[in-house]
């Protein structure tokens, strides 16, 4: 039979249950522990990982160190074939070890990646092959998503994503399209599937989709106001949209980006765009009353994050009020009674429900 994989959380809590039931005797010792015996504990953080993981990337690095310290006194074929034959060899070492040690073989794996990357540099460096540098960063992000899907890592694929945020920046900067976003977009959609919708692959997802946003705005030229609706039209459609999978990682990620986009439309200048200022304070107050509104009926719902906007809208009010015209003591003293009532609001929140809970 294969057996549930629950945390050690879980377990104990689990444990303590059937304890219970055992000493009242619903349950015998026998039965308390076939059932115990149909899970198993997650395993944490692993020392050997984190070791093997630290060690293989300052191996890369060190690599790294002494390929640039002699980079001059290389030719043009031995610098091809030091860059060459590093990757390949940490490469396959890690693909050999695989099965039977698959924490060492991580730590090659990322020496490989490392070594990977600075090739790629170090190349364009060696034949003058000039472009911008996002073209590199693509390179790399080519070679690294195969080998995350290969090996089914999901930290070499959030690395994967990371270098597919140096990317879009780097085509910002240089004022170019970002055409690899084309063929990017796509396997991050397959990806999420290979990973078996994982909490983590969904966070990296929607962040380096949010960003792609941004950079389409960008090139847009969109004013702050639209870009600040834009996003909060996208926030609320991640929180509430009936997701099938990781529905809570929609959710607590859309209200952020939700909050955040309206926190920004209750500031007077972003409408400036859009209407006269002299009707602009007026359109960002009824907006940030029916901000306010609407985020009070998450938080009957129990919902903490909706209610730590709530605090920061008070808070940017009172600050842009107060500030000028309080002694600064005094200034201080009530913004921090009025945090301290929310942090007392949220506490009892929490107490009531045993911790934080989101619609």
């Amino acid at each position: 039979m294969t057996k549930k994989i629950i945390t050690k959380d879980q377990y104990l809590f689990l444990k303590g249950e059937l304890d219970y039931h055992q000493q009242n005797g619903t349950i015998n010792d026998e039965q308390k522990d076939q059932i115990l015996d149909s899970y198993q504990t997650k395993l944490g953080l692993n020392f050997i990982k984190v070791l093997l993981t630290i060690g293989g990337i300052l191996v890369g690095l060190g690599i790294l160190s002494f390929i640039a310290s002699n980079w001059m006194q290389l030719g043009k074929l031995a610098k091809i074939s030091v860059i060459l034959f590093t990757y390949l060899g940490f490469f396959t070492a890690s693909y050999k070890t695989s099965e039977s040690y698959p924490k060492t073989s991580r730590g090659l794996l990322y020496s490989a990646l490392l070594s990977y990357g600075a090739g790629i540099f170090l190349i364009g460096q060696t034949f003058n092959f000039g472009g911008h540098f996002s073209s590199a960063f693509l390179l790399w992000t080519a070679g690294v998503f195969p080998a995350a899907l290969l090996f089914r890592d999901k930290l070499v694929y959030v690395f994967a994503l990371f270098l597919v945020g140096a990317y879009i920046i780097g085509c910002i900067e240089a004022d170019r399209y970002a055409i690899g976003l084309l063929v990017i977009i796509p396997i991050m959609l397959w990806s999420f599937k290979q990973f078996d919708y994982s909490n983590l692959v969904a966070v990296s997802n929607n962040l380096v989709y949010l960003f792609t946003i941004g950079y389409l705005v960008n090139e847009f030229e969109l004013s702050g106001f639209y870009i600040a609706l834009i996003y909060l039209l996208i926030g609320s459609g991640m929180h509430f949209y009936p997701y099938k999978h990781n529905r809570e990682v929609f959710q607590i990620q859309g209200l952020i980006v939700f909050g955040i986009s309206g926190i920004s439309l209750t500031v007077a200048d972003i409408w400036d765009d859009l209407i006269v200022h002299s009707n602009a304070e007026i359109i960002s107050i009824i907006f940030a009353i029916c901000f306010v509104l609407f985020l009070l009926w998450l938080t009957k719902k129990e919902n903490i994050i909706a209610l730590v906007f709530i605090c920061l809208v008070i808070l940017r009010y009172y600050t842009d009020t107060m500030y000028d015209f309080l002694p600064k003591s005094i200034f201080f003293i009530i913004g921090g009674l009025v945090l301290l009532g929310f942090g007392y609001y949220f506490e009892k929140m929490r107490k009531k429900k045993g911790g934080i809970v989101h619609d």
